[in-house]
C-alpha cells in the first residue's frame, strides 16, 4: 500500500496525453470558436484576434462582417482563459 501512488492509483503518470491535448485546432474557425474544448477554443479566439488586427479599420467584408451575429456569443464566454 505504501507504493501505491496518491490520487490516481498506480500507472496514472502514463496515462497519456488528456482529450484537451488531442483536439483538433485545424478546423474552421466558426467551429472552433464555439467548441467545447477551452483549449480549440482559446486558439480560435487568439486566432480571431490576429484576424481582427489584420483586417482594415473601415473594411466593409472581411472578418468583421463574418462574425457580426456571433459577437454577443463569444463575448458571454464563461471561461476567462478562453478569450
Amino acid at each position: 500500500m505504501e507504493d501505491m501512488a496518491v490520487g490516481g492509483g498506480a500507472g496514472s503518470a502514463n496515462a497519456g496525453p488528456s482529450s484537451a491535448d488531442q483536439a483538433d485546432h485545424s478546423g474552421p474557425l466558426e467551429q472552433r470558436l464555439v467548441a467545447k474544448n477551452w483549449k480549440v477554443k482559446a486558439t480560435a479566439f487568439d486566432d480571431l484576434r490576429k484576424l481582427c488586427e489584420a483586417a482594415e479599420v473601415n473594411s466593409k467584408d472581411g472578418v468583421f462582417l463574418d462574425h457580426v451575429g456571433q459577437w454577443k456569443i463569444y463575448l458571454k464566454e464563461a471561461n476567462p482563459q478562453a478569450l
